[in-house]
């Protein structure tokens, strides 16, 4: 994970597994999807999950993350930032021969409250089979509180407490 500067963050991931041995065909190494239906964070979007099994598999994502907004004098202060992603991965089993890497790219909107690594998302991902679309709580695959390119402070006014964004001091 990259800041890029006070409003980006550049995120990449590469993963997989291996398998041997006898085991169920739902325990086998896949590359779209880890835990089924709406929302799953498996290592390629844009396909079904579970779409591609095998006895291994490699994947691997890059996300730019861009904080276009935030809320500053909030009860719950958020901020706002728009996605673009590319991934690719494959999985191997005895016997095949293929060498057909499976990619994935897409755009998506998020939604975090500040100082936590609470967030909501929607995207939609563009695989060789076509648009899914993509409901989750939380970054596909982590951002770091330390990452953050703002900070909270509580605040006051007549009408209540509300937290305040301060962006971070700039070096001299």
């Amino acid at each position: 994970m990259t800041s890029l500067n006070a409003h980006s963050v550049l995120a990449t991931r590469i993963g997989g597994r291996v398998l041997w041995g006898t085991y169920p065909w739902f325990e086998s190494a896949s590359i779209s999807g880890d835990s089924g239906g709406i929302g799953s964070t498996g290592g390629v979007r844009g396909y079904y999950d579970g779409r591609f099994r095998g006895d291994s598999s490699l994947y691997g994502n890059a996300e730019l993350r861009w904080w276009i907004g935030h809320r500053k004098k909030a009860v719950l202060p958020l901020r706002w930032g728009v996605t673009a992603f590319g991934e690719s991965g494959r999985v191997w089993y005895a016997g095949e021969d293929s060498k057909t890497w499976h990619t994935g790219y897409g755009a998506g909107v998020l939604v975090q409250l500040i100082g936590t690594p609470m967030a909501v998302g929607a995207s939609l991902a563009n695989g060789t089979e076509g648009l899914k679309f993509y409901f989750s709580g939380g970054y596909s695959f982590w951002e770091r509180p330390m990452d953050l390119p703002m900070d909270m402070k509580m605040a006051t006014s007549d009408q209540g407490p509300y937290y305040q964004v301060v962006p971070p001091p700039t070096a001299p």
